[in-house]
């Protein structure tokens, strides 16, 4: 019970943090020469946003066909490979945020992602009951709500929406100095509670800034492809 209890309190504790955006991390343009007119990879833009996002209207923010500007405002889940628990049943959910500016010129086109954020917030299951885990779930729970709340509080002012800037290296350059002066095992050769609390730690903030990275590099390979697309494919 008293387990039970603690875990309640660092959901509340959770929900209670702020929620704020920050500063851009790819802010930087990427130009690309093609032997194509301004009008067909419009045209192959528009295709590319239907194909690539659920819905047109839901992620352009602005599309100016005759400056040749469209500017993108999408999220999406970030995939952690599973090994995390609360990811993978439900506690937490992480989401990228982010945006790309592309601009169009006859045989050429540049493109910026910006405002990356990720976001933490709190999952569910309608058929989860809490009061049925076991005690070894609700520790590794609780320790990875904790962790979350810690992080938003002394990196990202009490925020549950992190910067993707260099922050997120710091996180795991912090916890990686504690854990290489933690001895792995106890006095009596059992594993460390500690070295394998930050051990998790360091591989939980790795797989959100791997797992930002691998869709912003998979996003903008799909535009760079689909954008030079001759109009002949249509």
């Amino acid at each position: 019970m008293i387990m039970k209890r603690i875990i309640i309190s660092l959901l509340a504790l959770v929900l209670t943090l702020n929620f704020s955006y920050g500063q851009k991390m790819y802010d930087s343009p990427v130009v690309k020469e093609t032997n194509l007119s301004k009008s067909i990879m419009w045209l192959n833009l528009k295709k590319w946003v239907s194909s690539a996002f659920n819905n047109y209207k839901y992620v352009v923010d602005l599309e100016d066909k005759e400056a040749g500007l469209m500017i993108i405002k999408w999220n999406c889940p970030i995939p952690i490979d599973g090994y995390n628990y609360c990811i993978s049943n439900g506690y937490l959910i992480v989401t990228m945020n982010s945006s790309i500016t592309i601009e169009i010129k006859d045989n050429k086109y540049r493109y910026t992602v910006s405002d990356g954020t990720v976001t933490n917030t709190l999952g569910y299951l309608p058929s989860y009951d809490i009061k049925k885990m076991s005690v070894n779930d609700l520790e590794t729970a609780m320790n990875e709500l904790e962790f979350v709340a810690t992080v938003g509080q002394i990196y990202f002012n009490n925020s549950l929406v992190w910067d993707f800037d260099q922050r997120i290296d710091n996180v795991i350059s912090d916890y990686s100095r504690r854990l290489n002066i933690t001895s792995s095992t106890t006095n009596k050769g059992k594993q460390n509670k500690e070295y394998a609390y930050l051990q998790n730690n360091i591989e939980y903030i790795k797989g959100i800034r791997n797992g930002y990275n691998s869709v912003v590099m998979i996003l903008c390979k799909s535009l760079e492809n689909n954008i030079n697309i001759a109009l002949d494919n249509f």
